[in-house]
């Protein structure tokens, strides 16, 4: 037998705002993304998600992964920038 585990209205709300945060950030970072990452790495890797506080970028290649790995620290300060 299936049983559900129903949530509280509070809790379905609080989840809902917080996703709708998440998208309003990854809108706002998507708007801002070559400023942040350069014009190379903008033309190949783009933000797709931000769930629980993490920034997923896919990129076109995995040497562009690479450049996203090696430039990690200063794509973490120009994001806290924006």
């Amino acid at each position: 037998m299936n049983k559900r585990n129903p949530e509280s209205l509070e809790n379905c709300l609080t989840n809902l705002k917080k996703s709708w945060s998440d998208f309003d950030n990854l809108f706002e970072l998507s708007k801002n993304w070559r400023d942040i990452v350069g014009e190379d790495l903008s033309k190949e890797c783009k933000p797709i998600k931000i769930e629980n506080d993490v920034l997923t970028i896919g990129a076109n290649h995995p040497e562009w992964r690479q450049a996203l790995t090696y430039n990690k620290h200063n794509l973490k300060e120009e994001i806290n920038k924006s």
